[in-house]
């Protein structure tokens, strides 16, 4: 049975709105050289706008920087690095996850917070289990969060498993995803914040490393999902070299 989070986990208040608006002035300039740049290819958009569910299951707009035509849908599950749709320029936001700082300014307006549960389209959300949903939805969804620490190459998955993209991602990246989510809203803390956070940068800048699977008590998780060895296997090989 799944539990309610504990209301006393983070012993400190949030300072996300504030934190959210000093990352945006430092950053400025390189949110600004972005959009010029999108501004310069592709169908000269910049921004990606998508309903996403938020706390207590309530719609609001995710924004994101554009990475894909717009004859492209972005449907919430896997988009592979060399899908056809994707800009060149999209290719880097992606990898280094660029493409989110958009959402500082979901944090600024109150929809979404620094760290949480990733949000996701009501498409994609209505595959976690009910009760998951119940409890993912007290919270508010995250700018980044295990989830998407874990899953932040998930494009790679499928032809590990063997598996087409769609199938992959109901069958096995939704489920470990939940219980992922789900351990966090059990545990979550200021401490785990910053490990989370800490992790989100360093995925940005060495995308392929897995390091941060030991920052985490979550292995039984891991251990009872189809991607154990994905994880596993990979962190191996990056502690061989």
């Amino acid at each position: 049975m799944i539990t309610t989070p504990d209301r006393r986990a983070r012993p400190l208040p949030r300072l996300d709105a504030a934190s959210a608006l000093v990352v945006l002035i430092l950053l400025s300039p390189l949110l600004v050289a972005i959009a010029a740049i999108l501004r310069c290819c592709g169908d000269h958009r910049v921004l990606f706008r998508q309903e996403r569910v938020g706390q207590h299951e309530t719609p609001f707009t995710i924004l994101k920087f554009l990475t894909m035509n717009a004859q492209t849908v972005d449907s919430g599950t896997i988009t592979r690095s060399d899908d056809p749709g994707v800009l060149a320029f999209g290719r880097v936001l992606r990898r280094t996850k660029l493409n989110e700082l958009p959402q500082l300014w979901n944090v600024l307006r109150g929809d979404m917070a620094l760290v949480g549960p990733r949000p996701l389209p009501r498409s994609s959300f209505e595959h976690y289990p009910l009760d998951a949903r119940q409890v993912i939805t007290t919270m508010k969804p995250g700018l980044t969060g295990i989830g998407s620490v874990f899953f932040h190459d998930e494009e790679r998955m499928p032809k590990m498993l063997g598996k087409c993209d769609r199938a992959c991602y109901l069958e096995d990246i939704m489920p470990l995803k939940a219980e992922l989510e789900l351990w966090y809203a059990r545990h979550r803390s200021v401490w785990i914040d910053v490990k989370i956070i800490a992790a989100t940068c360093a995925v940005a800048v060495a995308p392929h490393a897995r390091f941060y699977v030991t920052w985490f008590p979550v292995e039984h998780l891991l251990r009872g999902s189809s991607l154990y060895g994905y994880f596993m296997n990979s962190l191996s090989r990056a502690a061989a070299t």
